[in-house]
């Protein structure tokens, strides 16, 4: 958090860091305020001191508030959906975003922001510690990410794709529910609609033998042999290496499965069964290949990535550019 202070601030934003507890480096985090130190504030201790604990608390409230009224915040951050307690405090007309990061750690003690945030920006894995309103409201957004740079460009040459081919994937190893099937069938209607040859990966390979002669007989049955590959799922660089994600997942889990494409820079084509909503998620009715298919098509030949890509602009830069959602900063 501290390096997108740093980059906020590179921009010219003012930033006003206000900690619930802890002793924050004054290096890493000047100016910074801690709620909790207000309980060691001379006036109130005195006060305290008269036996008068109720006016003690009001006065550390005023204290408090007069830190908010000089920030004078357009925007309110909450880590962790930490902090709500302070963000209670402003009075002024003010953005709340809550973030959650996967490498937060949940307080003990400090309950979190209940309320309804204008957006919340999460880390690839945490959409579902997201509040499940903030979910059905559609306002999940992912932190983009940097891959490490040419892993996209490795990934697509393992499977021999020619530069500027329309390359799908699509990932799942529950089977059935997570519908590899319907994504070889898909890309067969692809071609067959759009007149364009495809090619294609399904990371994750089934844990029955027998389904995975089918897919791979589908795949030689639709022509699509030496194209379109079933293979073992090689882990986080293959993330945004499709031109567009295809998951036709009969049943959806978590939401972070197509987050974490949308957050490498890959539009995702699937089915309505997502707690979650995103300009890249592109949703068609269930099993309706013909309409997965024009979406593939249209999606995977729109120009420019959705997110970081191969690393063009650092994760920072972009999670930035998502906080203040304007224009990336050149």
């Amino acid at each position: 958090m501290s390096a997108i202070a740093a980059e906020l601030r590179r921009r010219g934003i003012r930033v006003t860091p206000i900690f619930l507890r802890g002793d924050p480096s004054p290096t890493e985090w000047p100016g910074a305020r801690v709620v909790d130190h207000l309980r060691a504030w001379a006036p109130a201790r005195a006060i305290d001191g008269f036996g008068r604990p109720k006016l003690a608390g009001r006065v550390r409230g005023l204290r408090l508030r007069a830190w908010i009224e000089r920030a004078r915040p357009d925007v309110v951050v909450l880590e962790n959906a930490l902090g709500g307690r302070v963000e209670a405090v402003v009075r002024r007309r003010h953005r709340t975003v809550v973030r959650l990061d996967s490498v937060g750690q949940v307080d003990p003690v400090e309950p979190r922001y209940r309320g309804i945030p204008d957006s919340v920006i999460v880390a690839p894995g945490c959409a579902a510690e997201a509040d499940p309103r903030w979910r059905e409201a559609g306002l999940l957004r992912a932190t983009p990410v940097t891959r490490p740079a040419g892993s996209r460009a490795r990934i697509r040459a393992s499977f021999g794709v020619p530069e500027g081919a329309l390359f799908v994937t699509g990932r799942g190893g529950d089977g059935w529910l997570d519908g590899p099937d319907l994504f070889i069938r898909t890309l067969w209607e692809v071609e067959r609609r759009h007149g364009v040859p495809v090619h294609g990966a399904w990371f994750a390979l089934t844990s029955d033998p027998h389904e995975l002669d089918r897919l791979r007989d589908d795949v030689a049955r639709c022509g699509l042999g030496g194209r379109v590959h079933i293979v073992d799922d090689p882990g986080d660089d293959s993330l945004g290496s499709g031109d567009v994600a295809l998951l036709p997942y009969r049943d959806g889990t978590h939401a972070h499965l197509p987050m974490r494409e949308i957050a490498a820079g890959t539009p995702v084509v699937s089915f309505p069964v997502w707690t979650c909503s995103d300009p890249a998620l592109h949703l068609v009715d269930h099993l309706d290949l013909a309409a997965a298919a024009d979406a593939v098509h249209a999606v995977g030949r729109a120009e420019g990535p959705v997110g970081t890509g191969d690393g063009s602009r650092s994760g920072v830069a972009a999670w930035v550019d998502l906080l203040l959602d304007g224009e990336p900063a050149r």
